[in-house]
């Protein structure tokens, strides 16, 4: 499977997060700082506490275009400064 990660620029560990990926809820899991291997590890890729991560089914991702709804369910405000889909190669 793959996962989707959200990144905020501060701990969001205490907020409850809701994300809808084509309809589908996911299922949360637990924060993963580096999916792949990159040049910017222990820099730009953030601490565990501020991430929010869930599991995403090879076939949630649709080939064109994709639909993401985020919800705050809990908790103070969230400021994402980025989203990101790992899926692996079919």
């Amino acid at each position: 499977g793959g996962i989707l990660r959200l990144r905020s620029d501060e701990s969001i560990a205490d907020r409850e997060i809701e994300v809808r990926f084509n309809g589908a809820v996911l299922a949360p899991t637990a924060p993963v700082v580096q999916p792949l291997p990159s040049p910017y590890a222990g820099t730009w890729l953030g601490k565990r506490e501020e991430l929010a991560c869930y599991s995403l089914a090879a076939r949630n991702p649709l080939r064109n275009a994709n639909d993401v709804m985020v919800v705050l369910k809990r908790g103070a405000r969230v400021r994402l400064i980025y989203l990101d889909v790992v899926v692996p190669s079919a």
